[in-house]
């Protein structure tokens, strides 16, 4: 291989690597039979260009090496002897515990262990785990534990939409979770790093003189410790865009770093008249790489702070060499290698990110080269901020107008006060220079508190507009915006936008769908479930989570119906006031609207009571007959005042009982009898023995029998005796913990379509979690 091959067809080659490598990312599974694209080289090589030889041979190493990892390269495939029985174990607590209000005043402490040894010698593959400890004893980063714990498959949620979490336990290697049983003892053996960590972040959230905004944000640069973010600061950022700067990443790594061979080499220049230029230049890197990394060590050395430190060495490797002339290089010999270290980072919303802003700023760069000699930094970050747009919006779910100016701003806020101001009051902490940390920190409080007092009550109360946008749609959207700063001719730029834009409106058309379709989503230990006919919706609960900690509608019913633009529904319906079920009306992506909500309680204003008896028709199709349903005055327990509700469309019924129980439902029988006759049954409370009786089950004749229960939930539901029940009326069972969302489509003329998540649109990485 000559020097000009090595040099000019490198980027080409990284290209065509990534690019398989992306593509088996999205596999259902990792057959033998995927290895087929390797067939193809023989093919390849005959090809006489190359570049598209080079693309080619590239793009099936990608595949492979892809297929090679997802066998060997990560711990998917755990015995399940290790699972669902005590294990006793010894690990120490690698970052922050965070801790939760529980259910019925519980104090849990949610911790990220690194298992230093298990009494299974089969298990000896965990190497992290993400436990809940529900004792007494507060615990702090950098302890060594020995304690008793059940483990869990890390199972993730999986709907017929992106589902980042289980996306980024994949990429952080984290397959398993579980609680602590016992907790023998507890020993304090922090790191340098862990030591320094927990010190610095008591040090800032005991200052008298911080406000809690700034207190959360100095923790959050300094230590990586979001703990003490307040709410109206997290969501302010959230929704301008900004969220990415409290992250530390490659901006702050790559800013402490480059900052610091500066000053190095301001200090070493003194010596240049009697060192060789060379080696002032490694000493000033090395100063440099020494500052990024204790900086990655302070942050935890967390998977995107791993990733700026070994960008940044290579880059300094490179120019060291003297082959850094041409920036494009240098950016496909970093993808490269982080792509080979652990292929699965294709999957993090943080890498993409990154390296998308990255490769934008080269791009303008090397546009100006070549056009107009414009670089001010002005332009440079208005244009890398159209260019991320529209990754923002496929990414985070929403648009908000505001984010392009915030970022103008906010960038050189952050890189020239926040974060230097931040780190030198940390330094000074260390070094026992109280007044220089605190004037350092009390500078920081002053812009933050500005911008909180003065700037944030300028802004509309809602900045995020929710909006859901396919990857396809936002690669041609960013394609267009590059192809228009290279440097052409105002003729050609207009037609590139206007093909373009042509393009992108296309993928957003939707063709208007006939007949009936049912989504059952998988939203653990809840309820959920959407039905669509004729151009109308009927959204059934909306899951469950952790009150003012998580909703599990936030990252299962919200995407999906983002990415089919659903805004407005007909009508909402919560079953009865148990969070599990009526959770996702307190989430603040909650956004739809709606023309009547229907529930036990009155939960908004303008709801109404379910009705016994009533009917709704839709279409001469479509019908809905609501069977049951009694007011929040009623002597009946929470669970029996459920609104259960009859869905009939194009010649097959629905049956949706929520949570009553076997007394209720034989008055159900005596009431409706053969009207209870229906295809598919939403199983009662989640399959609990409480529910879906014999004599129930004899009048309705599920041929389908849908659970939505949780993956490996305390309660064990589904239980036996009622999955006996349902095997004994010729039930098919389908439980959401085993099969994640289902949906149904049909019509009169076409057979019944059924869609399994787990089965048909889950990747290997979800599905190597429940096998």
């Amino acid at each position: 291989m000559n020097r000009k091959f090595t040099e000019d067809y490198l980027v080409i080659c990284v290209s065509g690597f990534f690019g398989g490598v992306v593509l088996a990312s999205t596999w259902a599974d990792l057959s033998l039979y995927r290895l087929g694209f390797t067939a193809l080289i023989p093919i390849i090589v005959m090809i006489r260009v190359v570049a598209i030889r080079a693309v080619g041979l590239c793009f099936c190493a990608g595949i492979a090496w892809m297929w090679i990892f997802g066998h060997f390269g990560v711990p998917t495939r755990i015995p399940e002897s290790c699972f669902n029985t005590n294990v006793a174990a010894q690990a120490r607590v690698a970052d922050f515990p965070e801790v939760y209000a529980g259910f019925n005043d519980l104090r849990l402490q949610r911790v990220e262990l690194e298992l230093a040894s298990l009494d299974r010698d089969e298990c000896q593959l965990i190497q992290r785990a993400r436990v809940f400890y529900d004792g007494e004893i507060p615990l702090r980063l950098g302890q060594v534990l020995t304690l008793e714990m059940v483990l869990k498959r890390e199972s993730g949620l999986a709907n017929f939409a992106p589902d980042a979490s289980a996306a980024n336990s994949a990429v952080d290697r984290r397959f398993v979770r579980g609680s602590v049983t016992r907790l023998v003892s507890v020993v304090d053996a922090p790191t340098r790093f862990e030591f320094w960590r927990e010190r610095l972040s008591s040090a800032v959230q005991q200052h008298p003189r911080l406000s809690d905004a700034t207190k959360g944000l100095i923790g959050a640069l300094l230590v990586a410790d979001k703990r003490y973010l307040p709410e109206s600061l997290a969501r302010v950022t959230r929704e301008l865009g900004i969220g990415h700067l409290l992250v530390v990443s490659g901006l702050h790594i790559s800013l402490v770093g480059a900052g610091s061979l500066w000053l190095a080499r301001l200090v070493v220049y003194p010596l240049s008249w009697w060192l060789w230029p060379q080696a002032i230049r490694v000493m000033a890197g090395l100063i440099g790489l020494l500052a990024a990394s204790s900086y990655a060590g302070l942050a935890g050395f967390s998977l995107p702070t791993q990733r700026a430190l070994l960008a940044f060495s290579i880059w300094w490797i490179v120019h060291i060499l003297g082959r850094g002339s041409y920036r494009f290089r240098v950016f496909a010999l970093v993808l490269l290698t982080l792509v080979v270290v652990n292929p699965l980072i294709v999957l993090s919303v943080s890498f993409w990110m990154s390296f998308t802003a990255v490769f934008g700023v080269l791009w303008v760069l090397q546009a100006s080269l070549t056009g107009p000699q414009d670089t001010s930094l002005l332009r440079t970050q208005t244009l890398i901020c159209v260019l991320l747009a529209p990754l923002m919006t496929h990414t985070f779910l929403g648009f908000s107008p505001a984010s392009i100016p915030a970022n103008i701003v906010a960038i050189p806020v952050a890189t020239f006060c926040w974060v230097p101001l931040t780190l030198l009051g940390g330094l000074f902490s260390i070094l026992g220079f109280g007044e220089l940390s605190d004037l350092c920190w009390r500078l920081v409080g002053f812009t933050v508190d500005l911008i909180m007092n003065h700037g944030v009550p300028l802004l509309p109360n809602e900045l995020l507009m929710p909006m859901a946008l396919p990857w396809y749609s936002a690669a041609i959207l960013t394609l267009t915006v590059m192809l228009c700063l290279l440097p052409v001719g105002s003729f050609r730029r207009s037609g590139m936008l206007a093909s373009g834009g042509l393009l992108f409106a296309l993928t957003l058309l939707t063709p208007p769908k006939s007949g009936a379709k049912l989504t059952v989503f998988d939203v653990g230990q809840g309820s959920s479930a959407l039905f669509e006919a004729d151009g109308r919706r009927l959204l059934f609960d909306l899951g469950g989570g952790i009150p003012e900690v998580f909703y599990r509608f936030d990252n299962s019913v919200y995407p999906y119906l983002l990415k089919h633009r659903i805004d407005h529904v007909d009508t909402v319906a919560v079953s009865h006031d148990d969070f599990d079920h009526s959770g996702g009306a307190d989430s603040s992506r909650f956004y739809l609207t709606w023309d009547q909500w229907i529930s036990p309680d009155p939960m908004r204003p303008g709801s109404q009571p379910c009705r016994t008896g009533r009917v709704e028709r839709w279409s001469e199709q479509v019908q809905l007959s609501w069977l049951s349903g009694l007011p929040a005055s009623s002597m009946s327990s929470d669970n029996d005042r459920s609104c259960v509700i009859k869905i009939e469309a194009y010649g097959r019924s629905i049956l949706i009982t929520g949570d009553i129980g076997k007394q209720h439902e034989r008055e159900l029988v005596r009431y409706w009898r053969e009207e209870l006759r229906a295809d598919f049954l939403v199983v009662g409370h989640h399959g609990s023995n409480t529910s879906t009786g014999a004599t129930f089950l004899k009048w309705v004749q599920p041929d389908y029998a849908i659970i939505s229960a949780g993956f490996q939930n305390p309660f064990n539901h589904p239980s036996a005796e009622v999955l006996a029940r349902l095997e004994a009326v010729n039930s098919q069972i389908l439980n959401t913990a085993d099969t994640g969302a289902l949906q149904f489509e049909w019509e009169d003329t076409k057979a019944l379509q059924t869609l399994i998540s787990r089965r048909d649109w889950a990747r290997f990485w979800q599905r190597n979690y429940s096998d």
